[in-house]
């Protein structure tokens, strides 16, 4: 396991869901390799899903913003979500080398934060986006 930053992410996850059709938990995961980058194959592959899933890759400051972002209509539970993406973000910031948002998928939607860990690991948070 990465030291420090699978600790962290289950501690900045915790109890937090990603709103799309439906309300999804995050789930922080450990890929072991040290091959070189992350290719389309490989994220394929580490996630088990089919070669021909499409993906598409999508910048963490684009995935992020909306997530983040307080707006002076958010009652205090909208306000908390906000803060608490605040953190995760931080986290994989902190801890996570050249993080990426890889969204996998049609209809319901694997979406991967995943960057390098320092003990080489790919590590991350997966999620799901149910888009009809």
């Amino acid at each position: 396991m990465s030291n420090k930053v699978v600790p962290a992410l289950k501690i900045a996850t915790k109890d937090l869901v990603y709103s799309s059709e439906s309300d999804e938990p995050f789930e922080v995961f450990e890929w072991k390799d040290d091959e070189g980058p992350l290719t389309r194959e490989r994220l394929l592959r580490f996630g088990g899903h089919a070669p021909n899933t499409p993906v598409e890759k999508v910048s963490l400051a684009k995935f992020f913003a909306s997530l983040t972002k307080e707006e002076h209509w958010h009652g205090d539970k909208e306000k908390a979500t906000a803060k608490q993406y605040q953190s995760l973000l931080a986290v994989i910031n902190e801890h996570l080398i050249e993080p990426q948002v890889f969204r996998v998928g049609e209809v319901e939607i694997a979406v991967y934060v995943v960057g390098k860990a320092e003990e080489g690991a790919w590590v991350g948070v997966k999620t799901t986006a149910v888009e009809t």
